[in-house]
């Protein structure tokens, strides 16, 4: 109302304030849509970091889970070698009692080798020896079966003697 007060007084001012005003008019209504699209963009923003902190809150929750995962693993781990390190030395152990008995067992072998000969030896020994005295025995049966059948003999003689003697008494 002012502008045309002053425009009806002095024509060229109030077409000066006439420009003024709508400049101004332009200015607010730029501020106005640079107002309307700053908010919209701190909205946009605000949303994105709300989102942005969502997101952050689960890769830290995600994060807790996959380290304790990762400790999970790494006492698997753990566990694991120091299992694997006494299996390692219960091997090594199962080794050298296995080389061990081995051993024994060769010298063992080597023992009863020895002692089969050595049986195998007095077997054929005692074979000989027992073949040997099983001829002297039969050699000493022979002549004892001999003398006895010459005893025999000497016997019916004497009892054909005795008959014919026992023949001519009768």
């Amino acid at each position: 109302m002012l502008s045309w007060q002053v425009a009806l007084h002095c024509v060229e001012h109030g077409r000066t304030l006439q420009v003024l005003q709508e400049r101004y008019a332009e200015l607010a209504n730029a501020l106005f849509l640079a107002v309307s699209s700053l908010t919209q963009h701190h909205a946009a923003l605000l949303a994105s970091s709300q989102a942005t902190a969502a997101a952050l809150a689960a890769s830290r929750y995600n994060e807790r889970g996959l380290q304790e995962q990762l400790s999970s693993v790494q006492t698997a781990l753990q566990e694991s070698q120091e299992a694997n390190a006494i299996l390692t030395s219960q091997h090594e152990q199962l080794q050298q009692d296995s080389q061990q008995t081995a051993q024994q067992l060769q010298q063992l072998v080597v023992s009863l080798k020895q002692q089969l000969w050595q049986a195998r030896c007095d077997w054929e020994q005692q074979a000989a020896a027992a073949e040997a005295a099983a001829q002297t025995e039969a050699e000493t049966a022979s002549s004892r079966v001999a003398a006895a059948e010459e005893e025999a003999a000497g016997l019916r003689q004497r009892l054909g003697f005795v008959e014919a003697q026992m023949q001519a008494l009768k």
